[in-house]
């Protein structure tokens, strides 16, 4: 069978299976993620923030990222002050990308904040990748005041995809019971990047 054929046999037949299963979101058996520790470093004068997201897969979601679809995963990061009312002082944005190549039978990781790809991976090194933040760039010093009290919120949540036989893209936070982890970090002050 030539790898052309194979792929689309095997995107219909994933596909399939996808839109089965969907049809009943309740029937879709879930897994509740959550946001493990959020750290928060100093490299010089910016602000680092590490984190992963634990106990987000399952054997649905596996086969979803081995059917050849790009799944998205958002990430929100927050430098909050606390002093007073909760004060949104930055906001991050990124999606990190898992797709699974047919031919080569490897994943690739794209992160949009620095545009690299990790490729050439096994199942387990993407997923690691895919739901890890390390040492994300979120503020400088000059954008905490002194005195004032922080905090780091990250919460993360997956996009709809579209499969085929299916007119509603199908939700995969049904795959998440439709939690988004949220995970804060503990209070710091400026003086974090001063030492």
């Amino acid at each position: 069978m030539e790898p052309n054929l194979f792929s689309v046999l095997f995107n219909k037949t994933i596909s399939t299976v996808i839109a089965l299963g969907s049809l009943f979101y309740t029937a879709i058996p879930g897994v509740t993620p959550d946001m493990g520790p959020v750290e928060v470093t100093a490299n010089g004068s910016v602000l680092m923030v590490s984190t992963r997201i634990q106990h987000a897969f399952s054997t649905d979601l596996d086969q979803i990222f081995s059917s050849g679809m790009d799944v998205a995963l958002h990430y929100k990061i927050q430098l909050v002050e606390i002093n007073g009312a909760p004060r949104v002082v930055k906001t991050v944005a990124l999606t990190k990308t898992l797709a699974y190549s047919l031919l080569d039978q490897t994943y690739q990781v794209t992160d949009s904040e620095t545009q690299e790809s990790d490729g050439d991976m096994g199942l387990e090194d993407a997923k690691e990748r895919w739901s890890t933040l390390q040492h994300l760039r979120l503020a400088g010093y000059e954008e905490l005041q002194p005195g004032k009290e922080y905090e780091v919120r990250v919460t993360a949540w997956l996009d709809k995809i579209r499969v085929q036989g299916k007119e509603e893209p199908l939700n995969l936070m049904a795959y998440w019971n439709r939690t988004r982890p949220l995970g804060v970090s503990p209070r710091f002050t400026r003086s974090l990047l001063e030492q």
